[in-house]
């Protein structure tokens, strides 16, 4: 057994677990029961007329009180139960020989309960014994329907690069904890203003400090475009930096540095490593090298994915570039432009994810609408998988499509989306390993090959109609030229736009469909919290309904986090701004939990106060490596140059 002995000052605790409720039907009248030194009791639940629910057992402990916790196993062990109080949903309530507890209704299905009973000093017992696998989960088919998962974010920091507006001071942002003695929070920002890694304290959020600025503008005296991405290893050895040549079409580099940002190690890799991510061993760096081509198409590099070897002093003992030669498609997968005859040269990795197993990684394919499943043991892409498109027409949906319409006009519409998602995060739900995808959609638009028109340029036919044509209907709304004229006479029967507007979750080993999709969630949210900035551009703080034409409030970057045992996924808005979230626990049925915003709109956009524009990356620090004791998101605002620094906790009712 594994031994856990939690302390709350002179408290003691004891640990009531809740059996398992039946897969199907209505609740069973005893839950479980009441584990007590040397005794057990029934555990009895009834609902109340409002849905609430009633635990009710027999007092045989002698303590003097009970809170009821929502949290994950992972998230309650070696942490004190002060750790835990945010998650507190109820106290219970003294009956003659009895305890009673109301929970709200709003269990979700892969939460626990923890039931804590607190003894007076000195009485009852000091700890308990349990392995980890006895602790049953609750499932929510006993719960009502309508759950609230909302949270509530507040902004407690900020960061600024520096930069000039607009230039990149902030685009990706990861996070560090560790305890020398003191708890500390220490991030590694892109500052692409400064072609710079800037390292950060965030042990007091209200108040960051810049420790160091890690200039990365030349290379082994070779210049650079700067770095795109940057990543921690997981051993706590230092970090990697991915940055691709001056010019992009060229082999470009990965570099260790560490823990105090001096270069200990450098590997050219492919062209444009747009991406990097550890192995969860460490042992591991993945490189998504993204192979754009050059403006004319004159250049058009293989995209890859590099495999650097880290040894165990933290250097590069050794790399493999897998590339897509051979590669089998299935599904819908973009090939379009000069190169489309050759996958080589057109796939184009954008981001990767590793499961936790390190098994596996997925890379995400932005232009190509596609991901690509890549085994990690054989060192081998498996297949490239096409992610279909999203329906605009149905109801719900739709989206705004005109920047011309006078107002926020959300409906449906005769288009479809392709999903082409640029950030992903892992999310596993009881045994489902699933990806979450920030559908941003992007297009080719180069001198030597542009996709991109306005409906209102082409000429439509049947099953379509050339009054979409107006400015106030589907004119305005950018498309590509590549797909929906089925008969190639120069009049098109369908429209294909770039992005959905959402966030997904697929499983990434059949993504022919969307586990679930946000379909015209972001654009509601929005209109409802900014009905005088819906749609606007990141760089104009005037620009209401600016981009509607154009991606919408376009979903950037995705992170994944648990809060009080719930999982949700956080996304970043690049053009409207602000942060978007979604309780995701139970995935087919993922409900939005609150969109954020520190941009002030009654400022210039170029203001120092004007708040976090054009959210790039985002890092979520876990209550346990968090100095308020609360779970954090740091949000990485490109155009401002800023990093955000925002507390998360439940809005229970």
């Amino acid at each position: 057994m594994d031994r856990t002995v939690v302390r709350l000052a002179s408290i003691g605790v004891l640990l009531l677990l809740l059996s398992p409720l039946p897969a199907l039907g209505g609740c069973p009248e005893t839950l479980g029961e009441v584990s007590a030194p040397g005794a057990s009791v029934p555990l009895e639940i009834s609902r109340e007329a409002d849905g609430s629910l009633v635990v009710e057992f027999e007092d045989i402990s002698g303590a003097l009180g009970f809170n009821l916790y929502r949290g994950r196993i992972d998230s309650f062990y070696d942490h004190d139960v002060a750790g835990l109080n945010v998650c507190a949903i109820a106290t219970s309530v003294p009956l003659p020989g009895r305890r009673r507890a109301i929970l709200p209704a709003d269990a979700e299905a892969d939460s626990y309960f923890l039931v804590t009973a607190i003894y007076p000093a000195g009485e009852g017992t000091a700890g308990f014994d349990s392995r980890r696998d006895e602790i049953p989960v609750i499932k929510n088919v006993c719960f009502p329907d309508e759950l609230t998962r909302d949270l509530v974010l507040t902004r407690i920091g900020e960061y600024r690069s520096g930069a000039t507006f607009a230039t990149g001071g902030a685009e990706v942002v990861q996070v560090r904890s560790f305890d020398d003695g003191v708890s500390h929070l220490h991030a590694w920002i892109v500052n692409g203003a400064e072609s710079a890694i800037d390292i950060v304290s965030f042990d007091d959020p209200a108040n960051p400090v810049r420790l160091k600025q890690v200039d990365l503008s030349t290379v082994e005296g070779q210049p650079t475009a700067g770095p795109t991405s940057v990543a921690i290893d997981p051993q706590g050895r230092g970090v990697a930096v991915s940055i691709p040549a001056a010019t992009v079409q060229q082999p470009g580099w990965v570099q260790l540095l560490n823990l105090n940002g001096d270069v200990v190690d450098t590997v050219a890799v492919g062209a444009l490593p747009d991406m990097l991510a550890f192995s969860p061993d460490g042992s591991l760096i993945l490189v998504a090298n993204e192979g754009e081509p050059s403006d004319s198409y004159a250049v058009d590099p293989e995209g890859s994915v590099t495999l650097v070897e880290i040894d165990v002093g933290f250097s590069v003992s050794g790399t493999t570039t897998i590339g897509f030669a051979g590669v089998p498609s299935s599904g819908d997968v973009r090939t379009i432009g000069p190169n489309a005859s050759d996958s080589t040269l057109d796939y184009e990795p954008e981001y990767v994810v590793i499961e936790p197993s390190g098994d596996v990684a997925w890379v995400v394919l932005q232009e190509n609408n596609a991901i690509a499943e890549l085994d990690l043991v054989t060192r081998t892409f498996v297949e490239v998988r096409g992610l279909g498109v999203r329906d605009h027409s149905v109801d719900g949906g739709g989206l705004d499509p005109s920047d011309r319409d006078s107002g926020i006009a959300i409906a449906s519409w005769p288009v479809s989306g392709f999903y082409q998602p640029d950030g992903a995060a892992f999310l596993e739900v009881r045994g489902q390993r699933l990806l979450v995808t920030a559908n941003e959609g992007d297009a080719r638009s180069y001198g030597g090959f542009d996709e991109v028109a306005r409906v209102g340029d082409l000429t439509l036919e049947s099953p379509l109609t050339n009054n979409l044509r107006n400015d106030a209907k589907l004119g305005r709304l950018k498309v590509t030229t590549t797909r929906g004229d089925c008969d190639e006479n120069g009049k098109f029967e369908a429209l294909f736009t770039f992005g959905t507007r959402s966030i997904s979750i697929f499983d990434p080993r059949d993504p022919s469909a969307p586990v679930w999709d946000s379909a015209d969630a972001l654009e509601q949210m929005t209109a409802v919290a900014l009905p005088n900035d819906f749609n606007s551009n990141s760089d104009n703080n005037t620009s209401f309904d600016g981009r509607s034409d154009d991606k919408g409030p376009e979903p950037e970057g995705i992170v994944v986090g648990t809060v009080c045992g719930r999982k949700y996924a956080f996304v970043g808005l690049e053009r409207v701004s602000g942060v978007a979230v979604f309780a995701v626990g139970d995935p087919e049925n993922s409900v939005p939990a609150g969109y954020f915003t520190s941009r002030d709109f009654g400022l210039p956009a170029d203001d120092a106060e004007a708040g976090g524009i054009g959210p790039e990356g985002l890092a979520f620090v876990a209550a346990e490596a968090s100095p308020t004791g609360q779970p954090l998101l740091l949000v990485a605002n490109e155009v401002s140059g800023t990093v955000d620094v925002w507390e998360i906790v439940p809005a229970y009712p």
